[in-house]
């Protein structure tokens, strides 16, 4: 027997939804009572990772990565198969350096652990294209200094 799919959402789209509901409930968990604020606010982090990657610095964006993050975002880290961990995450990041990917941050918000932020990106592609770059949305969980978690959709 053959179960109609009309209606249901892809599993990616799902997988989306599901880590973007878990993002925003862990931030907006009440921090625990012995918790130590981070050294530099998680807005920071997400501006600083921005700036490492407009300077083709990936080290200066590992730093600010925990190393055993996850990653969904394109080219190499999409839904149906983020990176896992510092190696996988480096690569896209590499490949981002490799295609002059540059991010213009317009909007950036903190809720509790969770930095969420609307971002302009511009590469080889959508220079060649004449775009003016793709809009994108950014979900970042940062518990400390470090980003655990990002995510990346399409806007529009």
């Amino acid at each position: 027997m053959r179960i109609p799919t009309a209606g249901r959402p892809p599993l990616a789209a799902t997988l989306v939804l599901l880590v973007l509901a878990a993002l925003v409930a862990a931030g907006r968990a009440a921090p625990a009572a012995n918790a130590q604020e981070p050294l530099v606010s998680r807005a920071t982090v997400v501006l600083q990772f921005f700036a490492a990657g407009n300077d083709g610095d990936v080290d200066g964006q590992m730093a600010l990565v925990a190393s055993n993050a996850t990653w969904i975002s394109a080219p190499r880290c999409l839904a149906q198969n983020p990176c896992q961990g510092a190696d996988a995450v480096r690569q896209q990041f590499e490949a981002n350096v490799a295609a002059h990917t540059s991010f213009t941050v317009t909007s950036i918000q903190v809720l509790g652990n969770t930095v969420v932020g609307q971002v302009q990106v511009q590469n080889d592609a959508t220079r060649s294209a004449g775009v003016d770059g793709v809009a994108v949305t950014i979900v970042a969980q940062v518990p400390q200094d470090q980003i655990t978690v990002w995510l990346t959709l399409p806007r529009g």
